[in-house]
C-alpha cells in the first residue's frame, strides 16, 4: 500500500499492490507454451513439405508404372495427416495465446491505480494482509473528492447566532 489515510492522490496514481508471483508465473508459462508450439509448428511444417513432395514424386511415377497405387495412396493420406497436423497445431496456438492473454490480464489487476482524484478517506486493509475475492470484492481503501462538503449538524439554539458562512 503506497498511500495513507489523508493523502492527496491523482487520477491513475498506483495505490497498492498485490503480489503479482503467480500471475507473473502464469504469463511465463503461457509464453514458453506458444514458443514451444510455435517450434513444433515450424518442424510440422517441414514434414508436411516433406510428406507433398513425396505425393508429387509418387504421382509422377505411378504415370511410368514406377510405384505401386497403394504407395500412391500411402503417401496421398501421409501428406493430409501433415496438413491435418499443421492446422492441429495452430489452433493449440491460438487456445495457449488466448490463455496467455487471460493470465496477462490477471496480472495487469495486481496494481490499483486511483480511479479519480481526492483523498484517502479510509482505508480498512493493512500491508500484509491476505484479501478474499471470491465471494464480493473487498474494499482496500477509499478514494473521495472532499473539496466540497455538505455538512449537517445540530447546534444549540444559544450558539445559532455565532455562526458565519465562508
Amino acid at each position: 500500500i503506497h498511500v495513507d489515510i489523508g493523502d492527496t492522490v491523482t487520477k491513475g496514481e498506483l495505490l497498492a499492490e498485490i503480489d503479482p508471483r503467480v500471475y507473473q508465473a502464469q504469463v511465463e508459462a503461457g509464453e514458453a507454451g506458444v514458443n514451444s508450439l510455435r517450434a513444433q509448428l515450424n518442424q510440422q511444417k517441414a514434414e508436411a513439405v516433406l510428406a507433398e513432395q513425396n505425393l508429387k514424386r509418387n504421382q509422377n511415377l505411378i504415370a511410368v508404372n514406377a510405384v505401386s497405387q497403394q504407395a500412391l495412396q500411402e503417401t496421398e493420406s501421409q501428406a493430409e495427416v501433415e496438413k491435418a497436423q499443421v492446422n492441429s497445431i495452430i489452433a493449440q496456438i491460438q487456445q495457449t495465446e488466448s490463455n496467455l492473454k487471460a493470465s496477462r490480464t490477471n496480472l495487469s489487476y495486481t496494481k490499483i491505480y486511483a480511479p479519480m482524484a481526492g483523498t484517502v478517506t479510509t482505508l480498512p486493509t493493512k500491508e500484509g494482509q491476505t484479501l478474499n475475492a471470491n465471494q464480493t470484492a473487498p474494499t482496500i481503501m477509499q478514494v473521495a473528492n472532499v473539496d466540497l462538503m455538505t455538512v449537517r449538524a445540530q447546534v444549540a439554539e444559544a450558539d445559532v447566532n455565532r455562526l458565519k458562512e465562508n
